[in-house]
């Protein structure tokens, strides 16, 4: 059967001052009056029941998560100890998802993808399931560079392998990810490379076994933890999973060393919503170029992204800023800086003044 694996355990700290350890971005409503997981797995609901849909989270975030989306059961909300990124999350949901169902296929995505077209996506989903489970290899879905862009991994794409159901499918000849501005600038100009969405899709089996070659570590203490589900020592043997663990991104781990990897393009609108810069991008802007959210008065006021969650903000005369109010704390930057606002709150992790931060870590 094929299996949805959601992880959400990032803070999402690039858009404080909403987000926080308790209210992290994948429980803000960003884009309606929805989360950002609520879409997310409404989203997936057709090709998806609550039945084979995981969400992999923090301890923190579990009764807040499983709050959000009710129909889930419990022990679908799988509870990491801390924040290692995404490979230790998707070994832990390779276990539970095993122990009922061996030879599963497993789509990941993060809880915070920003996607237009329900219906192609969904199909991109199946026809990426249909080949992995058929070859064997590792699918990823790719979108052609629109900027230069380091945050996200890079695809040169290789010879085509099939088209399935009108989709052509490719060989993956090399994954990088995240590369630096030059590096990025050059796959950018030759014309091969497709940005890496984080979608994957791949049989729990091959998985696994690529997970013992390259993690033996994590996939031990895996193997371990395997043993004692159910048993009272089960929590105990998660802690001992994530202890003195070094954090690693299934990109890096898996996808950047292996030559089994398929890429499928994204026939779909997708952003990877993660700053307040990224969020005009999915969201209307009015003629002066202001995305404005919340009780917000400008005048004289252009290309401003200006959220104000209560009270009221004013903007008189200001070009190019990015102003937020959520409670008693405000965020005023330049839009070309707002990827460094995580920067600016780890200077002052542990003040005062930002307690709410406390016990956040980002998997992303």
């Amino acid at each position: 059967m094929f299996h949805a694996v959601i992880t959400a355990g990032g803070s999402g700290e690039r858009f404080w001052p909403m987000s926080c350890a308790a209210r992290p971005k994948q429980l803000l409503q960003l884009l309606c009056d929805r989360s950002m997981i609520r879409i997310t797995i409404d989203r997936l609901r057709p090709l998806f029941p609550p039945e084979r849909t995981w969400v992999v989270t923090s301890q923190a975030l579990g009764e807040a998560i499983r709050g959000e989306l009710p129909e889930l059961p419990p022990d679908h909300v799988l509870l990491e100890p801390r924040q290692c990124n995404t490979a230790p999350a998707i070994g832990l949901a390779i276990i539970e998802i095993r122990r009922q169902d061996p030879d599963a296929t497993m789509m990941v995505q993060a809880a915070d993808h920003a996607i237009e077209g329900d219906e192609a996506f969904l199909h991109t989903l199946a026809v990426a399931e249909a080949h992995a489970r058929t070859t064997g290899r590792f699918v990823t879905c790719g979108f052609v560079p629109t900027r230069v862009g380091t945050g996200f991994g890079h695809i040169e794409v290789g010879d085509l392998l099939e088209t399935r159901d009108g989709i052509p499918i490719h060989k993956v000849e090399r994954f990088v990810e995240k590369p630096p501005l030059e590096q990025a600038k050059a796959f950018t100009m030759s014309g091969r490379y497709w940005w890496n969405s984080g979608i994957f899709v791949w049989g729990i089996q091959p998985l696994w076994e690529a997970f013992r070659q390259r993690l033996p570590d994590l996939s031990a203490r895996l193997d371990r933890f395997a043993g004692a589900v159910g048993e009272p020592e089960e929590r105990q043997a998660l802690e001992a999973v994530y202890e003195d663990l070094l954090p690693v991104p299934i990109e890096k781990a898996i996808l950047e060393t292996s030559d089994n990897i398929a890429v499928l393009p994204g026939r779909f609108r997708w952003e990877d919503v993660g700053s307040w810069e990224g969020l005009r991008s999915v969201l209307p802007r009015d003629s002066d170029d202001n995305l404005l959210r919340g009780n917000v008065l400008t005048r004289d006021t252009s290309g401003s992204t200006i959220v104000c969650e209560d009270g009221t903000i004013a903007a008189l005369g200001v070009r190019d800023l990015v102003i937020v109010k959520s409670g008693d704390k405000v965020l005023v930057c330049p839009r070309n800086r707002a990827e460094e606002v995580k920067a600016l709150l780890q200077d002052y992790r542990g003040d005062p003044r930002l307690a709410d931060l406390d016990g956040g870590a980002s998997n992303r």
